[in-house]
């Protein structure tokens, strides 16, 4: 009898433990609300979302999807998919929630809609729509619903392309342009309402790719031939200074690399050459430039690319790459525990895009 009633608890225990990972729902039961993946397997294609913590995926969108990013507020897509006839230069936006699986059609007139991006208060999307006819890459601001549609900046074939990302200065974009006289990434401040742009700084070794989580501080990658070093810098947009993060010199040099959402560390790729064989293996550091660690250990025939932070730092999503295979996995920075994302055809080879949500569901 004793033992009956001991097993009985136990089994309790059990049940308890397993509901307090769980949440209830009319359908039963499912795992507690966590940060998700909105990617393309293959690059261009079909778009799946992913579990954090698992293999679990799940078919969005059937078609070509080749742009998506998530809403800062609520677990909403929006992304771009255009006809399989690669000779149609069209594409049209939709805004995406994975959680009732209801899609609206927020653009869809003529040319391709590029970089759809939410604004910080997820109330608005900005995107490019480059139209081949008129020859004119037409930036437009919306609410997040595809209403107020407002045309804000046109720049014609032939120059140099702009990326814009949201400031924090009201009202204003921080746009990045790559001159090649000077052979240097420029910022500049553009005023959505006057339509006025005004430089800001011409970091050095910079080129057009910046990355920001507050708007006015701006990471990028250096890469200095003559001196034969690469690394990180920090651009503060406010006080027009430019700062060293993190420096590698030759044969190590980096390549991509991810801000955690609270700008206090940075997980990059370092590639280089050891005892004859390619290595690509990822490093983490403050961003005050302390406390550098590498945290894979390449062998040359497996390569750690891409990293990506979770928004609350637990996970560094990244590519796991081999002679033949690539896939997706997760690794806790602080316990140095690697999950696998994705598994088997057909996520296994091609190349990756993927975006991580910005809130758990």
């Amino acid at each position: 009898m004793v033992r009956i009633k001991l097993q009985i608890f136990f089994s309790i225990v059990f049940i308890l433990l397993l509901l307090a990972n769980c949440e209830k729902n009319l359908t039963g039961f499912r795992y507690a609300p966590e940060y998700k993946i909105a990617c393309i397997p293959k690059g261009i294609g079909d778009l799946y979302l992913f579990d954090t913590g698992r293999i679990n995926q799940r078919l969005l969108v059937e078609g070509v999807v080749d742009q998506l990013e998530w809403s800062p507020t609520e677990p909403k897509l929006v992304y771009s998919i255009r006809p399989d006839d690669p000779s149609v230069h069209h594409s049209d936006l939709f805004v995406f929630n994975p959680q009732n699986n209801q899609k609206k059609l927020l653009a869809d007139e003529e040319g391709y809609k590029n970089y759809p991006t939410f604004s910080p208060d997820g109330k608005s999307i900005l995107y490019f729509n480059t139209n081949f006819t008129t020859h004119e890459r037409k930036l437009t601001l919306m609410n997040a619903d595809g209403s107020d549609k407002r045309l804000i900046f046109t720049q014609v074939f032939g120059e140099e392309v702009i990326y814009y990302y949201w400031s924090d200065i009201p009202d204003h974009l921080v746009f990045s342009r790559y001159d090649p006289s000077e052979q240097v990434g420029k910022l500049y401040l553009f005023n959505i309402n006057t339509h006025l742009m005004q430089f800001v700084i011409a970091p050095e070794f910079s080129w057009s790719a910046f990355q920001t989580v507050d708007g006015n501080k701006f990471y990028y990658r250096f890469d200095d031939q003559a001196n034969k070093i690469s690394g990180i810098n920090r651009v503060n947009i406010n006080e027009q200074t430019v700062e060293r993060i993190v420096t590698f010199s030759v044969p190590d040099w980096n390549g991509p690399f991810s801000v955690l959402l609270d700008g206090s560390k940075i997980v990059v790729s370092v590639s280089s050459i050891r005892q004859n064989a390619w290595v690509r293996d990822l490093y983490q550091v403050n961003t005050d430039g302390s406390n550098l660690e590498q945290l894979t250990e390449s062998t040359g025939g497996d390569l750690y690319d891409d990293p990506a932070y979770l928004p609350d730092g637990s996970q560094i999503i990244f590519i796991h790459s081999t002679l033949s295979e690539r896939e997706m996995w997760g690794l806790n920075p602080a316990d140095g525990e690697i999950v696998h994302i994705t598994e088997g055809n057909p996520f296994t080879g091609g190349s990756y895009f993927f975006k991580i949500s910005s809130v758990k569901f």
